[in-house]
């Protein structure tokens, strides 16, 4: 009877040990509980957190996918205006040589030319000097032309008047003297014989009377 009870004092305070064990194990395991709840507490809100920054991150992404595709379409367009604009850059570029050439000739043909007006400019001054002196050459010439013209007028007049009548009478006395012995003779068979002292006999007559 009393190894019986001893028996159950032993297994009693046993289980009282493991009873407190127990209790001990169920407290840690129900403050680890606890613990591991608050985790799951918080890893849930950091599950929503990063749910939330998730599907954040997954509009940007969309957004930033369309935004790439228009900045593509974009670059593509402007690769396409880079390339006519570098065509147009090269044939301005070309016209611009031609431009250039073509201005350097046209410079050197308005220096030659300046050079060619400055030249005319200086003849034409010349000329004009010139042309004023000989302008007033020619009104003295003109002057002296019409003395002159009235001085001929005269002279002629005088030689008209006085000259020629003497010198047909002088030819008239010598065709009469030398050609009318031999007309009237009739050695002088010649008819320019016969009409100079024709035109002779004319003459004198003419003076005659």
């Amino acid at each position: 009877m009393i190894a019986d009870y001893e028996l159950l004092e032993s297994q009693n305070a046993t289980m009282t040990a493991l009873y407190s064990e127990l209790l001990q194990n169920q407290q840690t395991l129900q403050s680890e509980y606890d613990e591991l709840l608050d985790s799951y507490s918080a890893l849930q809100n950091d599950y929503n957190t990063l749910q939330d920054d998730y599907d954040n991150l997954e509009s940007e992404y969309l957004s930033l996918e369309t935004n790439y595709s228009t900045l593509f379409d974009n670059y593509q367009t402007l690769v396409q205006t880079y390339l006519t604009l570098s065509q147009d850059y090269q044939q301005l570029q070309q016209s611009h040589q031609t431009l250039q050439q073509d201005y350097s000739v046209l410079n050197d043909s308005y220096n030659q030319l300046s050079q060619n007006y400055s030249q005319l400019s200086a003849d034409y001054s010349l000329l004009e000097s010139e042309y004023q002196t000989l302008n007033s050459i020619y009104h003295d010439l003109q002057n002296d032309y019409r003395l002159l013209n009235n001085s001929y007028t005269l002279l002629t007049t005088w030689i008209s008047q006085q000259i020629l009548p003497m010198q047909c009478c002088l030819f008239a006395e010598a065709v009469r003297r030398y050609y009318e012995p031999l007309y009237l003779s009739g050695k002088s068979g010649e008819p320019l014989y016969m009409a100079a002292c024709e035109f002779a006999r004319d003459i004198v007559l003419h003076d005659s009377d």
